[in-house]
């Protein structure tokens, strides 16, 4: 089934119904998507989602949907447009003549500068998916425009709330637009009282109190709640939760231990004995320590909730050196997709955090917010979507095992 967003435009491709066929695996992504495209009657014109995630959706890899691509470009069915992305492709044009090609977003040529405040020291690693995906949903939206918007990336660590840097870059006057990517506490709180900027600006992901601004957060304590209720309804009791950075938590820790905690309190099975914290999420040592402590309870929990994908490979291999079978003897879910997760076996059901999506839907909220002197209004929310596959299992009592 295809949907498509009715804001961004972007045809979001969820998997059928159907088992996987046997052969190349991108021939099978290949014909997963030109049914959706003929199915659901898809215009010329029609961007689809980015890359990565059409490769968790589908869980394969990235190389496996460029493949894909390949395979319907070749067919004539999509075009890739480098830096751009993949839309469907307009039979109805003729390619010699570059002005009959479509206008994506149907916008004005004129190019509007917007400036981006990452809230990191540097360009971030590929394995900070909060802020790379992030970043790749704000590329994936501008490049469908036809070079009306032009991003200028500013990579700077708030290190408090009148840090000089980050009111030098909101008092920058050679742009239409700003956009602030917070990680942490004190980047959100930066954005809390740093008033009314002078344009229009969009915050991303964090959730911040600022009226000023145009907020689009995703809600990490529904993701948490939603993976615990299931637990919860599935039978099980004693769940724990695994987090890092204890007490000095990032606000999307403590949003989704709020979750948890939430979920177990209406069921009636919260226990601070289930929640295991470790300090540095860069020690492995004290990680595997944390869940071991967590397993090797007297009445240890029968499943977990891990904070996130940095947590998800030391839980594995404690449970592994304490012979836990994955599903079996201990069901699992994780926040956050990765390709662990998905090529586990057995895969790893997750609590999957739509970053790209969230950050397409905030620069065409923000891009139209320039166009027409829109002025900021309620938090918009991005809510995550839980995946189950093979690591959960549900509880069976002893009446049912006679």
């Amino acid at each position: 089934m295809a949907t498509t967003q009715s804001q961004s435009k972007i045809t979001v491709m969820t998997p059928s119904s159907e088992q996987r066929r046997s052969g190349p695996l991108h021939k099978w992504l290949a014909s997963e998507i030109r049914n959706h495209v003929r199915e659901h009657n898809l215009g010329p014109g029609t961007p689809l989602e980015p890359e990565v995630e059409i490769a968790q959706r589908y869980q394969v890899s990235r190389g496996t949907v460029r493949q894909a691509m390949a395979t319907l470009v070749h067919e004539g069915l999509i075009d890739r447009i480098a830096g751009r992305g993949s839309f469907i492709r307009d039979h109805q044009a003729e390619p010699s003549n570059a002005e009959s090609k479509p206008n994506w977003a149907g916008i004005t040529a004129k190019t509007h500068r917007i400036r981006v405040l990452v809230d990191c020291p540097h360009q971030p690693h590929p394995g900070h998916i909060v802020l790379t995906q992030s970043i790749d949903g704000l590329g994936q939206f501008a490049s469908q425009t036809n070079g009306s918007i032009k991003l200028t990336f500013e990579y700077h660590g708030v290190s408090h709330v009148n840090d000089p840097a980050a009111h030098a870059f909101m008092k920058q006057d050679d742009c239409e637009g700003m956009i602030i990517l917070p990680v942490t506490q004190e980047c959100v709180q930066f954005v809390n009282e740093m008033g009314k900027p002078d344009k229009p600006t969009a915050v991303l992901y964090r959730r911040v109190t600022n009226p000023h601004v145009h907020r689009f957060a995703l809600d990490n304590s529904a993701g948490a709640y939603q993976a615990t209720d299931y637990l919860l309804r599935q039978g099980h009791r004693r769940i724990g939760m695994l987090i890092l950075t204890w007490p000095l938590a990032w606000p999307s820790t403590l949003k989704r231990l709020d979750g948890y905690r939430q979920a177990m309190r209406e069921a009636g099975c919260e226990s601070p004995a289930l929640v295991a914290m470790a300090n540095d999420a860069k020690n492995m040592t004290e990680i595997k320590t944390a869940c071991r402590q967590l397993l090797g309870q007297a009445n240890p929990p029968t499943a977990i909730l891990v904070n996130n994908y940095n947590n998800l490979r030391p839980t594995l291999e404690t449970m592994a050196e304490m012979n836990l079978r994955v599903g079996e003897d201990v069901s699992l879910i994780c926040i956050d997709e990765s390709e662990l997760a998905m090529n586990h076996d057995p895969q790893i059901s997750v609590v999957h955090m739509p970053l790209a999506h969230n950050a397409i839907r905030a620069m065409n909220h923000l891009y139209h917010a320039i166009l027409n002197d829109q002025p900021p209004g309620p938090e918009v929310m991005t809510y995550p979507e839980l995946r189950l596959r093979q690591s959960c299992s549900p509880i069976q009592t002893l009446d049912q095992l006679k």
